[in-house]
């Protein structure tokens, strides 16, 4: 009881009322919240009329991503800030705002009351935190309510919140448009039947054991998952930021409108790099991420179905723990069904390439997502600038810079470019790196106009260097931090780890990493704790990379001696290799020349990569010398940018290079980049072997530009290449009068005999080194081969022919 003085008088202690006049603490936050539960539908309005800054609320708003419960995880970040900052924060101030509102919210001031009914009991508030019932009689309604509590509510929630919220925030970063390009080709599927042959983009059928490997195959979203199998599991690949996530959030959302998948009654959305989902090792513990809205009753209905019905979005397999991608941990023996009572379900999985091998073997289809095609690109920054001539000059810039171009097929690449672009008065850094340079400036400049209520103390910079001491120190503990985390695959943080890391005052309402974190609360029994991320695991690497560039040169070359070779340390070592300080250090670049002999295939692409970024000319004739002027490889699927990083390696060594390329995708994309520089370095190959590859007819343009520049090219071969008449006929019209061809194979089952035969036959006329000639093209009959092996007779009388009629024919 609270005496007229306003002293507590003695009594029931437990019961006891606060004075409405109060002031209130952080430490009661989690009572408010208990209440002001039904206000998270309008947090930003009420936020605001109790004294929240506008721009902190758009603050908040913006930190906290497409998570579970948005709405009510703001509301207890903006009340977290308000109970910090208002000169006094106090019931009364609540309740006055609460009365000016909406009935349902009128009715909640009388909790917030001073008379004998007002105020908030100590025991009412740890009933209704704790879930422990007092000691109260109940009523019928209280006794329907809880009979309805323990109705299955899981499903109903989360198809409103995968509708309405799981990819929509109020303000993106860095800013983009609701546009969804997603181009999926399938690389490989188990235990199914031959595809048809009219497939015209299937590339290859090879047989082993009982894998079918299609490669080449273009679905559509909705045949993800629409395949005959008892349990689907489904690993779905991409480069850093081409767009996995989105794709899962668009998924869940198809599914929650019963626009597909609906053959699955329950989709549960699983961020692999949530603290709370890290460590689950049960369905019930995995199930917390989603906390109120999942009770017993959905828990034991998925159980009771086995998991049939039930599918798993796994996203970002490669932010897990490494220690919880072991064998006998529980996602690994999700993936493989050896949950007990989870047997049924089935499973999609979205990582990076590098972190599938130990459960590649478990899906029964695997899929590579492709990013943007060159129209989807122009189509983006025409939506991103309105003005016709900015969009213009941006897509001419970036014909200026192909390095940067060629990575603007990834999403977030292409997002970052366009802000870029605007914010530096319409200008385009050179190189991938200088654009998240230049991203990071810009953030901080950002956070510093919300922030900075007197313009005039905004810094004037053109670098991240000239920022004040305090703020350089604090971005290299943010550097630090993101090298450990990568260091333990720990992409989240504590907010008390972050705060102690970065020597934040804990006084602070709301640090955000001056604009480059993002804020994950986690809702936990009787209270929310709140964690950290990075906008983009591509800009935590970079922000990795930033803090190494800036160590000694003694710990940089330990570090990259210890990690060159770690595949989850790619992307920092490409943005320190196109660092300016790197590119000056003779050490690092000493490292680097040391490690050429040492890495061959996949990480010889990554070290082509590193010199490319770096824009190290002289590298590329010692990169050409160690591998004796030859790059093979076999069924792996380069990105465009890739391409062009072998493009720009072979022309800058001013060697010939043998070049084979075995199940390799070779669309438009590719060969453009592949051209990019072999068309005017025109003494760059020696032989070209390609063998089932998919070149189509757009392809088929650039293969023929890059064929017509290489003076030097002697050997030719094409084995399975799935071309169409047209593209056969423009290779053939390509090759007419090429100077140093001394053989030439083909063998494909795709050309037919009408009109190619002609052509095939006047361009081994017009070959004039022309020594081997080998054919098997299965749909000329006796007589087209008699046609074509005459007027190769006829050219040259000496010339050896070898094709399925007459074996070693010579005359």
């Amino acid at each position: 009881r609270v005496g007229k003085s306003g002293e507590v008088e003695p009594g029931n202690e437990a019961n006891k009322k606060v004075p409405i006049e109060s002031k209130l603490g952080a430490g009661d936050l989690p009572k408010l919240m208990t209440v002001l539960y039904p206000v998270a539908a309008n947090w930003e309005l009420f936020t605001e009329q109790i004294g929240v800054p506008k721009y902190e609320v758009d603050t908040i708003s913006a930190s906290i991503g497409p998570v579970p419960n948005k709405a009510t995880k703001c509301l207890n970040e903006a009340m977290s800030w308000w109970l910090a900052n208002d000169p006094c924060p106090s019931r009364k101030k609540i309740a006055e705002v609460l009365r000016g509102n909406v009935v349902p919210y009128r009715e909640l001031a009388k909790h917030f009351e001073a008379d004998s009914q007002g105020g908030i009991s100590e025991r009412q508030q740890v009933s209704e935190i704790s879930g422990i019932p007092s000691q109260k009689k109940e009523t019928n309604v209280q006794r329907e309510n809880v009979h309805v509590a323990v109705e299955p509510m899981l499903e109903k929630y989360l198809r409103s919140f995968y509708s309405h919220q799981i990819s929509h925030t109020k303000e993106e970063w860095p800013p983009t448009f609701n546009v969804e390009y997603i181009n999926l080709v399938l690389v490989q599927q188990r235990s199914l039947p031959a595809p048809k042959r009219e497939a015209k983009e299937m590339i290859t059928f090879t047989t082993k054991g009982h894998i079918h490997q299609v490669r080449g195959s273009r679905l559509s979203l909705e045949d993800i998952v629409s395949y005959e199998a008892n349990r689907k599991v489904v690993i779905i690949t991409g480069a850093p930021g081409v767009g996995k996530t989105t794709l899962a959030h668009k998924l869940a959302r198809e599914w929650a409108q019963d626009n597909f998948l609906t053959e699955f009654w329950m989709l549960l959305y699983i961020p692999l790099r949530e603290p709370i989902v890290r460590l689950a090792e049960s369905l019930e513990a995995l199930l917390k991420y989603y906390g109120e809205s999942c009770n017993e009753s959905d828990i034991e209905k998925i159980k009771q179905r086995q998991g049939n019905g039930v599918l798993l979005i796994l996203d970002g397999w490669d932010e897990l723990r490494q220690s919880c991608r072991d064998h006998d941990r529980f996602f690994p023996k999700l993936i493989r069904g050896e949950i007990p009572r989870l047997t049924e379900c089935s499973v999609v999985v979205t990582s990076r390439p590098g972190a599938i091998e130990s459960i590649r073997r478990h899906a029964n289809r695997l899929i590579e997502i492709l990013g943007f095609t060159e129209d989807q690109v122009k189509q983006y920054i025409h939506s991103y600038f309105k003005e016709e001539d900015v969009s213009s000059k941006l897509l001419r810039d970036l014909e200026d810079y192909p390095n940067v171009a060629s990575t603007c097929y990834i999403a977030v690449n292409l997002a970052i470019v366009c802000y870029v672009y605007y914010a530096s008065s319409f200008s385009l850094p050179p190189t991938l790196t200088e654009v998240y340079e230049s991203f990071v400036l810009h953030t901080l400049l950002r956070h510093f106009h919300k922030r900075e209520e007197d313009k005039e103390k905004i810094p004037s910079v053109d670098s991240v260097e000239d920022f004040q001491e305090p703020v350089k120190e604090t971005l290299r503990h943010l550097g630090e931090l993101a090298l450990s985390g990568l260091k333990n695959d720990d992409l989240s943080f504590k907010r008390e780890d972050l705060f102690a890391k970065c020597h934040v005052d804990e006084t602070e309402p709301h640090f955000d990493g001056f604009g480059l974190l993002k804020t994950v609360p986690i809702s936990l029994r009787a209270r929310i704790e709140t964690y950290y991320h990075f906008l983009h695991l591509t800009v935590q690497e970079f922000i990795a990379a930033y803090y190494i560039m800036r160590t000694e040169e003694k710990d940089k070359s330990v570090w990259l001696t210890n990690n060159f070779s770690n595949v989850r340390y790619q992307t920092v070592i490409k943005f320190l290799c196109g660092m300016d300080q790197f590119k000056k250090s003779v050490a690092l670049r000493g490292f680097i020349k040391s490690a050429t002999p040492k890495f061959k295939g996949a990480l010889g692409m990554f070290l082509f990569e590193c010199i490319y970024e770096g824009q190290w000319d002289k590298q590329c004739r010692e990169v050409a010398e160690h591998n004796a002027n030859r790059f093979c490889f076999t069924c792996e699927r380069f990105n465009p940018h890739q391409w062009q990083v072998l493009s720009y390696v072979m022309a800058k060594s001013g060697a010939l290079w043998h070049l084979q390329c075995n199940g390799c995708h070779l669309g438009e994309r590719e060969l453009k980049c592949l051209c990019r520089f072999l068309e005017t370095a025109t003494e760059s190959l020696e032989t070209f072997h390609l063998s089932q590859t998919l070149i189509d007819d757009q392809g088929i343009i650039y293969m023929a530009k890059i064929l017509q520049s290489q003076v030097a090219l002697s050997e030719l071969i094409l084995v399975e290449s799935n071309l169409s008449d047209n593209a056969f006929l423009t290779l053939c019209s390509a090759l007419e009068d090429h100077q140093c061809i001394q053989s030439l194979t083909i063998r494909d089952s795709s050309i037919s005999h009408f009109n190619t035969v002609d052509a095939l036959a006047r361009l081994v006329m017009k070959l004039p080194a022309l020594q081997m000639l080998k054919l098997n093209i299965k749909n000329f009959s006796r007589r087209d081969y008699d046609v074509t092996i005459s007027a190769a007779m006829s050219a040259n009388s000496s010339m050896n022919v070898v094709t399925p009629v007459w074996n070693n024919m010579k005359q």
